[in-house]
């Protein structure tokens, strides 16, 4: 009976200093509730990427800044890029846009073909970027090959040359011969290329906001929502399978004289794309060979080009979203090949509809019928002149 009773007596301790531990460390937690509740305070791991990427962005931030003011871009022109002259400001932003590497790259690209945003001839200038951005070195692009395709490398491929046929913002192209004798191009994107978009888009949104918030130009083109939309579509231009479903898909749409070339899956990944080689010469440097042709055969094939991105953009619903001279193809029998389409654009049917009337009513010279089909292709109609804007696309058409 003692021991009994000893037993009890210990257990009934255990219970009280338990039950005590218990209720302090409800108070505890009831006061921590009180201090920080739920949810307002971070989680650990969450602030400490947050912190490391910060540090990422802000040493990227500051080498950028570094190569811009290197090159002698230092402050942001006040009314516009026509602020400073042209010839000292391409030298100026085609070296510092090569040297920040892959997104500003794209960034010179993509202003090349608006010579409606940005003076004629400096957007002339910026087409260089087109085809010449500087290369990997071979052994960056080996590695990149040997961890996407492994023994394939050794297996698929007789040869593939370490020179470069062309090297472009994301990617670089070798040419390469298949195992069976065929030749092809291998397109590799550059090592780290994800990485570092992810950070440069960041760093691209900011400086959007930024521009906006001390230029009046900036906020009349909407920079930062130009930017937003940008770095989208830069990291989708990273995703190699969809740019192999895109060729696939426009190859099986297209008809000559205006083809995609043809691409081999099963030697395809994320970060590699084999596709057919392409003869002839692009036509940003095709100036030699156009001025052979005589104006009715340039026409003819102005025409053909124009064709085909109307049937992409009109019928097929799948179109061409980054075409400029650097990715269309003269080839040695006259046609043309259109080549990376890692970038495309997808309309549904009510949008090609509208596109298709608008593009109708411009032809039959209709300003009326032109300004309801392009209403109705603006989301946001608040604070539209619809009269101002009829009188505008009259002008404009006639």
């Amino acid at each position: 009976r003692n021991r009994a009773r000893v037993s009890a007596w210990f257990c009934s301790c255990l219970a009280w200093r338990s039950g005590g531990h218990f209720a302090l460390g409800v108070a505890l937690l009831v006061f921590a509730e009180a201090l920080a509740p739920t949810g307002s305070l971070r989680n650990p791991l969450e602030w400490f990427r947050d912190a490391l990427a910060r540090r990422r962005r802000t040493r990227r931030y500051l080498h950028v800044l570094t190569i811009f003011s290197r090159h002698g871009l230092r402050t942001l022109p006040r009314r516009g890029p026509s602020d400073v002259p042209t010839s000292e400001l391409s030298t100026a932003l085609i070296g510092a846009l090569n040297a920040s590497g892959v997104t500003f790259i794209k960034l010179g690209q993509v202003l090349s073909t608006r010579s409606d945003v940005i003076p004629p001839q400096l957007a002339a200038d910026l087409s260089a970027l087109q085809t010449s951005a500087s290369p990997e070195p071979w052994d960056a692009i080996e590695k990149v090959l040997e961890a996407e395709l492994g023994e394939r490398v050794r297996t698929a491929f007789t040869s593939i040359d370490p020179e470069p046929l062309a090297a472009a913002s994301v990617a670089q192209v070798h040419r390469a011969v298949l195992a069976d004798g065929s030749p092809v191009v291998v397109k590799v994107q550059r090592p780290g290329a994800r990485e570092s978009v992810t950070v440069d888009v960041d760093i691209m949104g900011r400086l959007g906001a930024r521009a906006e918030a001390s230029a009046q130009w900036a906020r009349d083109m909407g920079v930062a929502a130009l930017a937003t939309g940008f770095g989208k579509a830069l990291l989708e231009e990273l995703d190699y399978g969809l740019e192999l479903a895109s060729t696939q898909l426009l190859g099986a749409a297209s008809r000559p004289p205006v083809s995609v070339p043809a691409v081999y899956p099963e030697l395809c990944t994320e970060r590699v794309i084999v596709m057919e080689m392409v003869d002839g010469v692009t036509l940003g440097r095709a100036d030699a060979r156009l001025g052979e042709m005589d104006e009715k055969a340039r026409t003819a094939l102005a025409r053909q080009l124009l064709e085909a991105v109307l049937r992409q953009v009109l019928v097929v619903g799948v179109f061409h979203a980054d075409l400029h001279p650097g990715n269309v193809v003269l080839r040695e029998n006259g046609e043309l090949a259109l080549l990376d389409l890692g970038s495309v654009g997808v309309l549904d049917r009510q949008l090609r509809e509208l596109i298709l009337g608008l593009l109708a009513s411009f032809d039959a010279q209709d300003n009326e019928a032109a300004t309801t089909f392009l209403l109705q292709l603006v989301d946001d109609r608040t604070g539209i002149n619809t009269q101002g804007l009829r009188r505008d696309l009259g002008a404009a058409i006639t």
